[in-house]
């Protein structure tokens, strides 16, 4: 009897393991919330970033689609940038506005954003300083 109670224990907390965690919710008003648009200009390449109050963010770019899941600093470091987690767990396939068709399901990306005072344009960064960006990324909603 013990080890048949064991073994459920065990089956349980295996299946709660494989169970994805829901997102984690940004701070309420933050600025990365939104849509955002930006055009890559060497191909005239428009890309979309969907960021939701739940956590979620959708990506289009060229014919690639992806659906990601991010967390987000609640505030900017010394320096104005906003720590950005970004995990996707679905990519529809596609090639990008920079010609990639890779598979990206199940990578994460880090970034940092800073954005103006008015909260209209976004730049996004790989690294917490403005040398190695891209955008601006405008707000469209």
């Amino acid at each position: 009897m013990k080890k048949l109670v064991f073994l459920a224990l065990v089956s349980t907390a295996s299946a709660l393991a494989a169970t994805p965690a829901a997102p984690e919710r940004p701070p309420s008003g933050h600025p990365l919330v939104g849509t955002w648009q930006w055009t890559h200009q060497p191909s005239n390449c428009t890309e979309v970033y969907e960021f939701r109050a739940d956590g979620q963010a959708f990506i289009q770019s060229r014919d690639e689609r992806t659906d990601n899941t991010f967390t987000v600093a609640a505030a900017p470091d010394a320096n104005g940038f906003y720590r950005v987690v970004l995990r996707t767990t679905k990519d529809h396939g596609g090639q990008d506005c920079v010609n990639d068709s890779a598979d990206n399901t199940g990578l994460e990306s880090i970034n940092y954003n800073a954005f103006t005072p008015d909260r209209t344009q976004m730049l996004t960064c790989y690294e917490p300083t403005s040398s190695a960006c891209f955008g601006p990324l405008r707000r469209i909603k």
